[in-house]
């Protein structure tokens, strides 16, 4: 295996990365952590939707738990019903190239993010 360095500089800082927290650089770009009370709503308009009983705990809460096929009530037609209700209340377009970015809670939200939707 080998290990590469890449080094760039911005207008604060020189860092130098290694290829894999380069990766989570990128993949956390545009990634901001909400609000306590938006991960709530937005657990609860699951809940809602596919009629679920995820819990909120904001001490230990991973929210790529909160997914697809993770609870009986949470199957394919489920999936179909919260996926149609997403496109309309955040008005967003889901499609074959989006599509396996609203398999869990957390990739939900750091797609919402990007699209830069009010939660």
């Amino acid at each position: 295996e080998k290990k590469f360095k890449i080094s760039f500089k911005t207008n604060i800082i020189n860092k130098n990365l290694t290829i894999n927290s380069l990766t989570n650089l990128i993949e956390n770009k545009n990634y901001k952590k909400l609000s306590k009370s938006d991960e709530k709503k937005l657990l609860m308009f699951v809940n809602n939707t596919i009629k679920t009983n995820f819990r909120y705990n904001s001490k230990r809460s991973d929210l790529s738990k909160v997914a697809f096929n993770r609870h009986s009530k949470w199957d394919s037609l489920a999936h179909a019903k919260l996926l149609s209700a997403l496109e309309k209340k955040y008005k967003i377009s889901i499609n074959k190239k989006n599509i396996n970015q609203f398999s869990n809670l957390k990739l939900i939200i750091k797609y919402l993010n990007k699209q830069k939707v009010q939660i």
